[in-house]
């Protein structure tokens, strides 16, 4: 991340719900990135629903809310912390997906706060399956052949049209469960 000056304090925004036995990598990496911050000479103020992400340092952050991951919760703290920029990249899907309605709205421009990291453009590509596939077909990207369905109808008839083997996934998915790959139509 290239130093803004204007940039002093900082919300970063952790992992979101989990469940136990799966994996809290967003946690390890919000730790590490509020670290980096510091080091950097920067106020970070951490929102997590997690509260094992700061139980080995709590003076890393100048303030920790455990809350839920809501809009409700980022607005409250902004309003309480007045940071001059919002950093979700950490927290995964949860916090990206926050950070894009958040600025849709007009709340994070309204208060005079930044995302940084990454911006809501490009968060918003990434998380939308249909933008990703034409911004890399646009900077010509080879990709495999894929395709969006929203009902059994629509799956069956892509699958026909591209062929096996094939992974079904779902839009949006957590942990990355839930998308087997499959060799043949009977599996399918």
């Amino acid at each position: 991340m290239t130093a803004k000056k204007d940039i002093k304090k900082i919300l970063l925004i952790g992992s979101g719900p989990f469940v136990i036995g799966q994996s809290s990598e967003y946690d390890c990496a919000a730790v590490s990135v509020g670290e980096a911050l510091r080091d950097a000479g920067r106020d970070v103020v951490l929102l997590s629903s997690n509260p094992i992400a700061v139980m080995t340092d709590p003076e890393l952050f100048s303030a920790t809310y455990i809350e839920p991951l809501t809009e409700e919760s980022i607005k409250k703290i902004i309003d309480i912390q007045k940071p001059d920029g919002l950093l979700p990249i950490a927290g995964g899907r949860t916090a990206i997906n926050l950070t894009v309605s958040l600025a849709k709205s007009g709340f994070l421009k309204k208060n005079g706060v930044s995302v940084i990291g990454s911006n809501e453009k490009v968060l918003a590509r990434c998380d939308d399956w249909r933008l990703f596939k034409k911004t890399m077909s646009d900077i010509g990207l080879k990709m495999p052949k894929s395709g969006i369905a929203a009902t059994p109808g629509e799956a069956y008839g892509l699958v026909r049209k591209i062929g096996f083997p094939v992974v079904l996934r779902p839009s949006f998915s957590m942990t990355g469960a839930g998308g087997p790959m499959y060799f043949n139509m009977e599996e399918f």
